[in-house]
């Protein structure tokens, strides 16, 4: 998943995808700013399950986990993550790891 380019992303006059930097796109009449993030992720917003692979940024990705747990990063149960690809990010990671609780079922 890139969160940019994609076809929600409005389109300038011509018709053409604007810069990434520009790139908005429009939910529920708000309007957002892309996060450029690349990850591929799946959600189970029932189960408040988020699987990822080859996280770059966590800044950059933490919106779309939101939106993918269904608007509440908080309620996730399991964040599943396979491979993390900068120091920094593994840094980040440890920090948000370290704030979940394990599951009582």
């Amino acid at each position: 998943m890139n969160h940019y380019d994609g076809p929600a992303v409005k389109r300038d006059d011509k018709g053409k995808l604007p810069n990434k930097r520009d790139q908005k796109y429009e939910v529920c009449g708000k309007a957002y700013a892309v996060t450029g993030a690349e990850l591929k992720m799946g959600a189970n917003v029932n189960a408040r399950a988020v699987f990822t692979i080859n996280i770059n940024s966590v800044a950059k990705s933490a919106p779309v986990w939101n939106r993918a747990s269904g608007g509440n990063l908080k309620n996730t149960k399991y964040l599943f993550v396979t491979m993390i690809i900068k120091k920094e990010a593994n840094r980040h990671m440890k920090k948000i790891m370290g704030s979940f609780s394990p599951p009582k079922e």
